[in-house]
């Protein structure tokens, strides 16, 4: 009775000894960059596409490795993959909606230039 306890305190919820779980690779690392293309992508949007893609390739990597051998793997490592995805994802589609209302903003003000005017120098600038 004794030994069933003892057994069952060392396990974990997929049922592998907890001494024989370890994080899987990157984990941590993936995390941080889609936090950092989360955070990174309001100010410059090319560096946080950059940092979101990088995110998302090692994420499928990763995850590809925990689907191979779940049980080797700890579940909070799993959910640190799958948090850093998600910053990614989001980080991603932030930065290209800036470029967009960007795009939009440089071209609803040119039009609004008299460019007629300042090309035969009747306004200076």
């Amino acid at each position: 009775m004794e030994t069933e306890n003892t057994q069952t305190e060392n396990t974990n919820q997929t049922g592998a000894p907890n001494s024989f779980q370890h994080e899987i690779p990157n984990a941590s690392v993936i995390l941080i960059l889609g936090i950092i293309a989360l955070v990174i992508s309001f100010f410059n949007s090319l560096v946080g596409i950059v940092a979101g893609v990088v995110a998302l390739v090692m994420a499928r990597n990763a995850e590809r490795l925990y689907h191979q051998t779940p049980r080797l793997y700890t579940l909070s490592s799993y959910s640190n993959i799958r948090s850093g995805r998600t910053c990614a994802i989001i980080g991603i589609v932030i930065a290209i909606l800036k470029i967009i209302l960007i795009g939009i903003i440089l071209g609803l003000l040119g039009a609004f230039i008299p460019w007629d005017q300042i090309t035969h120098g009747s306004i200076q600038l």
